[in-house]
């Protein structure tokens, strides 16, 4: 992925997965002023896309899993993207 590409990318993503259902709010992957909310790593032939988001506790954890990996991976286009959630609840 080039770094053009990157930016138009991350946004996809952000978007695909906020509109998951149980999906509250993605959140910055540090407490750095400006830090992304989707990382993505292209590396040894392998594209690794991280999150950090909140979900709502009526949802189901594993359909909220699995919609995000889908989402983010319809996003970029490909289905070998290795997805890294971390997730917290609110209730």
């Amino acid at each position: 992925m080039t770094d053009q590409l990157e930016p138009a990318a991350k946004d996809a993503v952000t978007v695909a997965v906020s509109a998951v259902p149980g999906v509250r709010v993605l959140y910055p992957l540090s407490g750095l002023p400006g830090s992304a909310v989707v990382r993505l790593r292209d590396h040894e032939d392998a594209l690794t896309c991280e999150l950090r988001l909140a979900t709502d506790a009526a949802v189901p954890a594993r359909e909220v899993v699995q919609g995000a990996a889908g989402a983010a991976r319809r996003a970029l286009g490909r289905e070998d993207v290795v997805v890294r959630l971390e997730i917290a609840s609110i209730e």
